[in-house]
């Protein structure tokens, strides 16, 4: 059985702002703490990342999504290797496309960026830092099978049933595109982004616990959780000690 990961959108708007939740995490058994590329009031998340990686020591650090539309190939390979030394080979790539017309490019550009990364062979990680692509169409799907190491899908619904149809139907595309490929299903890991809108991961001890449950079905074994509000900190502490913990019992 995969091993269990579980990460956090960090999402900083100030200097302090992300900071508290980002050392915090070092304290749980949260993996992950990742930043997403574009956002409005955000600050510059390539910068943030050297940050974060010197304010840690064990937790990784990942990026989703570095949108394709918004930087090429070359300047995210570059960024990607300067942040995977910075933090001691504890970085994740996620790359995606934010513009649905741009779609169809999206393979081609995540084969530029693989290809670039394993070339330069300047990252703690070798051949690269692991690549996670992430998108709940096909192309993205076609990305994640051909250069991922990682395939990430999104929920932004709260209607859990119908949650669980929506990525029920991406797996079937992924599965579909995996047998054209004969990849093994084993070599790509999946992992599950709940976006704001879906269900609140801090409501309650029991709320994880049941997403794991419910999409491990589905063969994901990544969880990444928007951030709590700061009166949800407590919550936070407490479900990323002992909750975790007993999920990986």
């Amino acid at each position: 059985m995969s091993e269990l990961s579980f990460g956090v959108h960090v999402v900083p708007r100030g200097p302090e702002h992300g900071r508290d939740l980002l050392l915090r995490m070092e304290d749980t058994e949260f993996d992950t703490a990742w930043l997403i590329e574009p956002g409005e009031r955000q600050l510059d998340p390539w910068v943030t990342l050297g940050a974060m990686a010197n304010e840690t020591e064990e937790v990784e650090l990942g990026m989703l999504i570095a949108d394709m539309s918004v930087r090429d190939p070359a300047h995210l390979a570059r960024f990607a290797t300067t942040v995977d030394q910075l933090s001691g080979g504890r970085f994740i790539l996620g790359l995606g496309e934010e513009q649905p017309s741009r779609l169809p490019r999206l393979p081609e550009q995540v084969s530029v960026v693989d290809q670039l990364l394993r070339e330069s062979g300047e990252s703690v990680q070798q051949p690269r830092p692991p690549l996670l692509v992430a998108g709940n169409d096909e192309h993205s799907i076609a990305a994640a099978v051909s250069h991922g190491d990682t395939w990430n899908a999104w929920i932004d619904q709260a209607d859990s049933e119908l949650a669980y149809s929506r990525v029920t139907e991406c797996v079937a595309l992924l599965e579909k595109a995996l047998d054209k490929s004969e990849r093994s299903g084993n070599t790509l890991a999946r992992s599950l982004l709940m976006l704001p809108g879906a269900t609140d991961p801090w409501s309650s001890d029991s709320a994880i616990p049941v997403i794991v449950e419910q999409y491990r079905t589905l063969g994901f074994t990544e969880f990444i959780f928007s951030p709590p509000r700061v009166d949800q900190m407590r919550e936070f502490l407490r479900i990323g000690t002992g909750v975790l913990s007993s999920l990986r019992d």
